[in-house]
């Protein structure tokens, strides 16, 4: 079966590939909140920011928090697997694309 040029293979890889994307994003927001619960006010990570001037440590500075917090957690062992590989399954879906 043919989907204006993809096989069923690729958009399989690709929608699975996604899909683990957003669960390594569902476990970096999950990690966000566990973090907030135990800083003050003025010191929270916010989930969205509109302008990430100011902001290029956040993520690294959530790792950081987090492991201060919870030192035996695996969430970012966990989110930073699902990530890598959401990576490599839309990769080998983009490249198995015949043109």
């Amino acid at each position: 079966m043919q989907l204006t040029g993809l096989s069923a293979k690729t958009a399989f890889l690709f929608c699975l590939g996604a899909s683990l994307g957003f669960a390594s994003l569902f476990v970096y927001y999950a990690m966000i909140g566990r973090v907030n619960r135990f800083l003050p006010d003025e010191q929270q990570i916010p989930y969205w920011t509109a302008s990430m001037r100011g902001q290029l440590d956040r993520p690294f500075r959530l790792f950081r928090e987090h492991r201060r917090i919870y030192p035996r957690s695996a969430l970012p062992q966990i989110g930073f697997g699902l990530y890598l590989a959401a990576l490599m399954l839309i990769g080998i879906a983009i490249f198995s694309v015949k043109m």
